[in-house]
């Protein structure tokens, strides 16, 4: 046991909960978006926190806490405990259940990230293709394609080379460093937003300090105890690359986009 331990738990906590956020980037195509975005976020985070509390507790009195160990080494333990105290009816419906939730989270990252796309090509910071808007549907029909083309080919060729289990971890170890730093940035971009209309206080920046020393944390925690394998390492390569990517676009191209755009 390790106080590190904790950064790592509370990471799964971050990730977990990572995503109730995204109904903001649908504000532009909602009705009221001032009300409405906030009640879906509020909402979603109580939905999800609630879940997530009774699923634990399922999970932890089903399985035995003295048997905790053993629960990550079945790919689905939800399932395995819903065929040992439901039969394989409750298995099959967990099976549906589950396979229904991952649909539902990549039509969540599509929304989220060809959303973002969109809005970053309006501003000049990627393509302007990626500002079209299908004549039709009314949708950003460019950036979802990019986003899937994308995402396919990264899929496809890291699961020839490491086999999908692994590609899965690599992912994951790639959005874990990512959503935690771009939480950080985040948290500072709004203290400079704050103080561009005048309502910054001593609270904002209290709070900024004590929230990005958690993630910091986290990150630190994470850095130092997460075993070093191939998706490890694929993973946090793929985050690195993809930083240093973006920042030499935007200091060549994207910055000078952004101030031709406002000029």
């Amino acid at each position: 046991p390790s106080v590190f331990n904790i950064g790592v738990g509370m990471a799964f906590a971050f990730l977990a909960f990572a995503g109730y956020e995204t109904t903001s980037v649908l504000g532009e195509e909602s009705v009221d978006p001032k009300n409405t975005i906030a009640k879906g976020v509020f909402t979603s985070a109580l939905l999800v926190g609630i879940t997530y509390i009774l699923a634990s507790t399922a999970f932890v009195t089903g399985w035995g806490v003295n048997n905790m160990p053993s629960f990550f080494n079945n790919l689905v333990p939800g399932i395995v405990l819903g065929v040992r105290y439901g039969g394989l009816i409750l298995g099959l419906i967990l099976t549906i259940l589950l396979i229904n939730s991952g649909l539902t989270d990549s039509v969540t990252f599509f929304n989220t990230v060809s959303r973002v796309l969109f809005a970053m090509g309006r501003d000049g910071v990627l393509s302007r293709k990626l500002h079209e808007v299908h004549k039709f549907r009314k949708t950003p029909y460019i950036a979802i394609f990019f986003s899937l083309a994308f995402s396919l080919i990264y899929t496809i060729i890291f699961s020839l080379v490491i086999g999908p289990a692994n590609v899965f971890l690599a992912v994951g170890i790639t959005s874990t460093f990512g959503f935690l730093i771009a939480l950080f940035f985040a948290n500072i971009s709004l203290l400079l937003i704050l103080r561009r209309n005048n309502a910054l206080s001593i609270w904002n920046i209290l709070l900024t300090i004590i929230i990005n020393a958690i993630i910091s944390f986290v990150i630190f925690a994470n850095i130092i105890t997460t075993s070093v394998n191939i998706p490890v390492l694929i993973g946090v390569i793929t985050f690195l690359v993809w930083m240093i990517v973006g920042v030499i676009y935007y200091y060549s191209i994207g910055k000078y986009q952004v101030t031709e755009e406002k000029n």
